[in-house]
């Protein structure tokens, strides 16, 4: 099984076999990893292929906090 590179998807419509190409409607199963993280594994019903793809949930936000954590103060 392999992990689908990145990218941006929208949350209506339907996501595109990493093989094939066949449009996939919902993934065959869906588990939650953490607050901002969900799983997905996709089967092609056309090929046979399965792939994962991870959603990120508050990605954005997360990233600064952690960015800001990071970044010491500037001295005044």
């Amino acid at each position: 099984m392999t992990v689908a590179s990145r990218m941006h998807l929208s949350t209506i419509g339907s996501l595109p076999c990493a093989q094939c190409g066949h449009a996939l409607d919902r993934p065959v199963w869906s588990e939650p990893v953490d607050d901002c993280r969900v799983l997905h594994l996709w089967n092609c019903s056309d090929c046979g292929y399965v792939f994962e793809t991870m959603v990120l949930y508050g990605a954005e936000e997360r990233l600064a906090e952690e960015r800001a954590e990071r970044v010491p103060p500037l001295a005044a």
